[in-house]
């Protein structure tokens, strides 16, 4: 199968990531092609601008840098010049990336799949992207009581967080599970205060048979209000009304 690469209208990060997919297609081709094939292979898929740079701009020795059966790096050379071409040095988007990453905030749990998806484009361009503290910072960068909680289920076990061993994968599923798990309490607690009235019937004097106090559900809104209005007219009633001896002065 050759795939169409195309890297037309992206930024930087994009091609890099449009890089490291070429790189993962050319193991699958490797399986049963030698890397000169492989480069071939990825060239014949060349679209836009990659088209136009391999056809117009590449000179001949440079693509006899990756076409010759001798090279044994034909994939790698390939890519490399691609880069060059395209990003220049990119040693200098490691200092850019670090300070997005360090900057980026998920303020919202209803974002947090966009958040994830930044984070890991821009961290996966890093060869530093497996270190502690960028697992840390993509916690970190949760919202606050979200992101305390999410620390505190990994200290259960031994106190502190096993940065090291965890992977983002990881982080991900636990972050995605107990989101869903929040979610149900909140459900359930809305359910339990509608069906509280239908508990309190079928209850009865259940709870008394056992020495229990009754089961008394919430007061609902509707009760709420009308309790506080029944307050407010006896107040009223109380404070209008008039002292016993001009009462009994008026019989």
């Amino acid at each position: 199968t050759i795939y169409e690469w195309n890297i037309d209208g992206m930024n930087e990060y994009h091609i890099v990531n449009k890089l490291q997919e070429m790189t993962m297609i050319s193991y699958a081709y490797k399986i049963r092609n030698n890397d000169k094939t492989v480069a071939n292979l990825l060239i014949a898929g060349f679209t836009g601008q990659l088209k136009g740079w391999w056809d117009n701009v590449l000179t001949t020795k440079g693509k006899q840098q990756v076409q010759p059966s001798a090279v044994y790096y034909a994939v790698s050379t390939l890519i490399y010049n691609i880069t060059q071409y395209f990003i220049g040095d990119p040693t200098y988007l490691k200092d850019r990336t670090a300070d997005q990453l360090s900057n980026l905030r998920c303020r919202k749990l209803q974002d947090f799949r966009w958040y994830k998806d930044i984070f890991m484009t821009k961290v996966l361009t890093r060869e530093d992207a497996n270190q502690p503290y960028w697992k840390e910072k993509f916690i970190t960068g949760l919202p606050t009581l979200f992101a305390e909680k999410i620390k505190s289920k990994y200290r259960k076990h031994k106190g502190v967080v096993p940065y090291e061993t965890l992977t983002y994968g990881d982080i991900v599923s636990t972050i995605t599970k107990t989101g869903l798990e929040i979610c149900n309490d909140i459900k359930m607690g809305k359910q339990i205060k509608r069906d509280s009235k239908t508990y309190k019937k079928e209850l009865g004097d259940f709870c008394t048979q056992f020495g229990y106090k009754p089961f008394k559900p919430p007061p609902s809104k509707t009760e709420k209000l009308q309790n506080q209005k029944r307050d407010k007219k006896y107040y009223e009633r109380k404070q209008f009304e008039k002292p016993e001896y001009y009462k009994s002065s008026r019989k």
